[in-house]
């Protein structure tokens, strides 16, 4: 276990230079983005000992899919203290935030939760294909959208909770977390052989690339605008 926990730790260290960060400069811009989103979320949300729980139950349940498991379990005679291992330490920095808000029966809870999740194995059982609406030109937005379409849904819903409370600002706040989840699609850069694929010079296909994601940020932004400006003018109505 040790020894897969120490590959991890350099495959991510790897991902963040690869993206042109130290890993410290990393972590801490983390910590700093999860503090802020925290705090903002916890301002905000009606229940927010609970929303909380479900958001970070939800990035927990991802180490649960079941093609990654039953491949750990073949590799690994040790697989299930692994899976509770990674629970846990994908938990902690929930469970310390909710000990720092006191709700110290929703950090037990979430624990427990946590230790549950590396028993259960999330299973597609029925294949099919998410439809998105973009183009197969450039591919970040395709795979990206994909891969973190669960997103999404949080973040209409948390504009349409801004309209009941009355503040526009967590509008705002879920409107900016969209603009960073679109720039996480392009951490990594392309292989060259998709770059070849273009008959144009580096200025010209960089200028493709940024035209192509501010148009599709901007089809990902219309519901949110549909949703603010619906649920707002019927709250005044």
């Amino acid at each position: 276990m040790k020894e897969y926990l120490k590959l991890q730790f350099k495959l991510i260290n790897r991902k963040f230079k690869d993206a042109g960060l130290e890993p410290w400069m990393a972590y801490a811009l983390l910590l700093l983005i999860f503090i802020g989103a925290s705090n903002f979320l916890f301002s905000k949300l009606p229940y927010p000992n609970w929303s909380y729980l479900v958001i970070g139950g939800l990035f927990v349940l991802k180490l649960s899919e079941k093609h990654r498991n039953d491949f750990l379990k073949q590799v690994f005679k040790d697989y299930r203290s692994i899976r509770v291992v990674e629970n846990i330490g994908l938990s902690i920095p929930f469970v310390s935030f909710l000990v720092y808000k006191t709700y110290f029966f929703t950090a037990l809870f979430f624990c427990l939760l946590c230790v549950l999740f590396a028993f259960y194995k999330v299973e597609k059982k029925h294949s099919f294909t998410l439809v998105a609406p973009f183009t197969k030109r450039l591919y970040e937005f395709q795979v990206g959208v994909r891969r973190w379409f669960y997103l999404y849904p949080i973040l209409y819903y948390l504009t349409y909770i801004s309209t009941t409370v009355a503040n526009p600002n967590l509008a705002m706040g879920a409107l900016l977390a969209l603009f960073g989840v679109s720039i996480m699609y392009y951490l990594k850069p392309e292989n060259e052989y998709f770059v070849w694929n273009y008959n144009l010079s580096p200025k010209a296909f960089l200028r493709y690339k940024i035209i192509t994601a501010i148009t599709y940020t901007t089809i990902l932004c219309l519901p949110m605008f549909f949703i603010f400006i619906f649920f707002r003018t019927f709250s005044v109505c």
